[in-house]
């Protein structure tokens, strides 16, 4: 087999990984956004960087999604998972907007001890968007071994998303002050935003 055959992560259509961690985001934030009034919760702030990689997926083109002849992300017809991502996100904050504002404000409004983070939170989606595309840049970006980090790293990515996300539902409401892994949260940050650098 050629070593620098381009395949994509998992196998799945080119965009499809990307498109898994968009809905893992937005996931998150609807999922907070829509927990019942008497949960004490409010959006991590690591997902805020996160949604900002969204459009880095919603407008991919050419190369990027299904500019190769391939089948569109998660084999979906064109256009269905980026109105879903948009949708969804919508639909939420207006239904709380309209049945419960307050909350929706309280829930989605870093807390002061929340934007003492977002220096490293910034420097951690900045810093690994930009290293993932240097990267995607190299002489090694088709090469077996960098595809296959590339595999790892979105499923590594998936299951922090993922992780992170029950123990926003389940466990943080729990705790007094909530969960406080900054470290972690800007780790998973870097890492995501270096897959996308990387794919985009």
């Amino acid at each position: 087999m050629d070593s620098t055959y381009n395949r994509h992560p998992l196998g799945l259509p080119a965009g499809s990984v990307r498109g898994l961690l968009a809905v893992m985001i937005v996931g998150l934030f609807v999922a907070v956004i829509l927990m019942p009034s008497t949960q004490a919760v409010t959006v991590p702030l690591f997902a805020y960087p996160l949604l900002a990689l969204l459009p880095v997926f919603l407008v991919a083109h050419g190369r990027s999604i299904g500019g190769d002849g391939t089948a569109h992300p998660l084999h979906l017809p064109r256009g269905i998972l980026r109105l879903f991502l948009t949708g969804s996100l919508i639909v939420a904050v207006v239904w709380k907007y309209v049945n419960d504002p307050q909350v929706l404000i309280d829930r989605v409004r870093p807390t002061a001890e929340q934007l003492q983070q977002w220096p490293l939170l910034l420097a951690a989606v900045s810093g690994g968007f930009l290293l993932g595309r240097l990267c995607r840049l190299g002489p090694w970006n088709r090469s077996a071994m960098f595809q296959d980090f590339l595999a790892w790293l979105s499923l590594l990515c998936m299951f922090g998303l993922g992780a992170h996300t029950l123990l926003a539902i389940f466990v943080d409401p729990q705790i007094a002050g909530g969960l406080n892994v900054p470290k972690l949260e800007a780790a998973l940050t870097a890492s995501v935003a270096f897959y996308y650098g990387a794919r985009s």
